[in-house]
């Protein structure tokens, strides 16, 4: 008697893969190991043999009966490896569970699919479940398992489903996603994603980007030139505050008190270069406020009042528009350092006071009588402010200025929190 299990799939990929996975046990009189092999493969590709079944010779066994007719096998007669026997017959016209295809006999508990089928109640128990259509993997069927999300899939329905952009997961039905354009996102992996700032798609898997190390934001390469700034410190907003005209102020920068134009933008810059070139130790906790123009504000005021109405207020006199935006920053930022920058003639006119009540800390100024200057000095010693004042900083006079601006610079008072400028063209 030859005994033959072939535990397999019917497709050949997977009946290959757990033909030479399975022990084989054979024991055929006469014939080699090598034969057998070959009867086995053979068997597998071309006789469409049932997984777990024992095929017997024709030698009929004393007292086997069939597990489905009840009668006693004469003849052929198949064994499945649960220890069942069959007439070929019966065993063919046989209905077969669809999760484990052997027949299901009479007095075996069952249960129906949602298809209509009948299945073994203790195969259904113990079955993979297709995490996209809910149905059960059936032996013979290929089908996909990742260890990582704890899911199975008949590979029919895996090829079909929709697939997240970030994980590749296939997403099944009732699973809360996110469209942009023609690409869909698992909800809870594109909430963990790093996300482009000008787009919003996230940045693994859409080509290479750009991260801006200060905010830790990203923008993907392809709209790095649609991506808007902050028209103060010149970074990628990753939020902030549209400020109208095109001009948009980062969070930072609007909650650390920068608010500077596109015009004060070269004037900051000449002040960090300063700090770089001559080396100069100034306090880490120093905040630079570049207020602009008097006129500057007065035209942008529509614009800017949403957001900066507790500092800016329009107020302008004859030539001294700045001066009373200057006071307003004064009341609202409480600065310890007052820095005066300005090269139109007007601002000439006070530095005599402003020097003589300065004590000696403003050097080489003209002198020109006039007190709108003392005043917004005068303003900031009552409220106990260090004072300085610089006069002719303009960018075809920043050499002239170098050693006032430096001086300033080297010798910041201790308790310095904020370098105020004013900077007027």
């Amino acid at each position: 008697m030859a005994v033959l299990y072939l535990p397999t799939d019917e497709s050949g990929f997977f009946m290959r893969r757990y033909f030479f996975n399975q022990q084989v046990e054979c024991s055929i009189i006469s014939r080699s190991a090598k034969t057998v092999s070959g009867i086995c493969f053979f068997l597998l590709l071309f006789t469409g043999l049932l997984p777990n079944t024992v095929f017997a010779g024709d030698k009929q066994p004393a007292g086997i009966f069939c597990d489905i007719c009840g009668q006693q096998i004469s003849g052929r007669y198949i064994q499945t490896s649960d220890g069942h026997t069959y007439h070929q017959t019966c065993y063919d016209k046989a209905e077969k569970c669809p999760i484990c295809l052997m027949p299901i006999i009479s007095g075996q508990k069952t249960a129906t699919l949602s298809d209509g089928r009948v299945c073994h109640l203790s195969c259904l128990d113990n079955a993979d479940f297709c995490s996209l259509c809910g149905e059960p993997i059936c032996r013979g069927q290929v089908y996909l398992k990742s260890e990582k999300y704890g899911e199975t899939w008949h590979e029919s329905c895996f090829n079909a489903a929709p697939k997240c952009g970030i994980t590749g997961r296939p997403i099944a039905p009732g699973v809360a996603t996110v469209k942009i354009g023609k690409e869909i996102f698992i909800k809870a992996a594109y909430d963990k994603s790093r996300k482009c700032l000008v787009s919003g798609l996230p940045v693994v898997n859409h080509g290479r980007y750009i991260v801006n190390a200060r905010t830790g934001t990203f923008v993907l390469e392809k709209f790095k030139d649609k991506v808007h700034k902050c028209y103060s410190c010149g970074d990628s907003l990753p939020d902030g505050y549209d400020v109208g005209h095109g001009l948009f102020l980062c969070r930072y920068c609007y909650e650390n008190g920068i608010k500077d134009s596109l015009a004060a933008q070269p004037y900051l810059n000449v002040i960090k270069t300063f700090f770089k070139e001559q080396g100069v130790t100034f306090p880490e906790n120093v905040k630079i406020v570049i207020l602009p123009p008097g006129q500057l504000i007065d035209d942008n005021l529509p614009a800017l009042k949403g957001h900066c109405r507790n500092l800016l207020r329009t107020n302008t006199i004859t030539g001294g528009g700045t001066l009373t935006h200057t006071i307003e920053l004064l009341w609202g930022l409480n600065p310890d350092v007052f820095l005066r920058v300005a090269t139109h003639e007007f601002s000439h006119a006070v530095i005599a006071e402003a020097r003589f009540a300065a004590s000696g800390k403003i050097y080489d100024v003209p002198y020109e009588e006039g007190r709108c200057e003392y005043t917004a000095y005068t303003f900031a010693r009552s409220r106990g402010l260090p004072a300085y004042i610089i006069d002719g900083f303009s960018k075809n006079q920043v050499e002239n200025y170098r050693k006032e601006f430096l001086h300033v610079l080297a010798h910041p008072p201790e308790n310095i929190k904020t370098l105020l400028t004013a900077i007027d063209f």
